[in-house]
């Protein structure tokens, strides 16, 4: 004894038509998440090259501001310590955010430490009006020194 089967009309015309339908929306859906991934890629390769472009920007403003500025020494907008024989000196904070100093810019974050003898930290001394005429250097290469996260520090 044979067995036929039969399918309906409708099965054989509708069974692969949804299959069909279901392959392009699988297909249209992965398609559709690996454009958007790819756009946010591109956006946030845009976002670190802007931000790169204004720190170097605010750095290139902020030195030549500092450059030009002989009227503030070294001792009036730096703390300084000094700790056995050695002269720490490091920027002050709050200064650098005040709108003063970065004229409408924004709040620039600066750290950097000049460090040498202990007579560094004398008003006046020879070495610290050498350091008062090089000191206008540091913050260009702080700001440098934060554009890649793979450089560790910089010293000159």
């Amino acid at each position: 004894m044979v067995n036929q089967r039969r399918f309906s009309l409708s099965f054989v015309v509708f069974f692969p038509l949804v299959l069909f339908i279901v392959v392009m929306l699988v297909t249209t859906k992965n398609y559709y998440d690996a454009v958007n991934r790819y756009i946010d890629t591109e956006y946030s390769r845009i976002d670190r090259a802007l931000t790169r472009g204004i720190k170097v920007l605010t750095a290139l403003d902020y030195s030549f501001t500092n450059y030009s500025n002989f009227a503030n020494p070294l001792s009036e907008e730096h703390n300084s310590i000094v700790k056995g024989d050695i002269c720490y000196i490091w920027p002050i904070d709050v200064l650098l955010l005040e709108n003063v100093y970065s004229d409408g810019l924004p709040a620039v974050d600066v750290d950097y430490m000049i460090v040498g003898e202990k007579s560094l930290c004398q008003a006046g001394t020879k070495i610290n009006k050498l350091a008062e005429q090089k000191a206008g250097f540091a913050p260009s290469l702080s700001f440098l020194h934060d554009i890649e996260s793979h450089i560790v520090g910089i010293h000159y």
